[in-house]
């Protein structure tokens, strides 16, 4: 996870100007995902959410936690969803 916050932090920072004042986060988790996103950005004021997306085929899409979905209807930041390579 620290060489992920690493390089997401220089791509950031790349993009956005060195003289940037942002704060990468890089957190492992499997259930309650949206929740646990939206807790930790809005105390500190979060200003873009960036999660990845993938599309699950058949049942395992009814299955499947409906993540940067649940996201979409109930951040109050921006959000940018990255598809998956195909």
């Amino acid at each position: 996870l620290a060489l992920l916050h690493d390089r997401l932090l220089a791509l950031a920072r790349r993009s956005l100007g060195a003289s940037a004042d942002l704060t990468v986060l890089v957190k492992e988790t499997w259930e309650g995902v949206a929740d646990e996103l939206l807790a930790l950005a809005r105390p500190s004021q979060t200003d873009l959410i960036i999660v990845g997306t993938h599309h699950q085929p058949g049942l395992l899409h009814w299955l499947s936690e409906p993540i940067a979905r649940n996201l979409l209807h109930r951040s109050e930041a921006s959000l940018l969803c990255l598809p998956s390579s195909p």
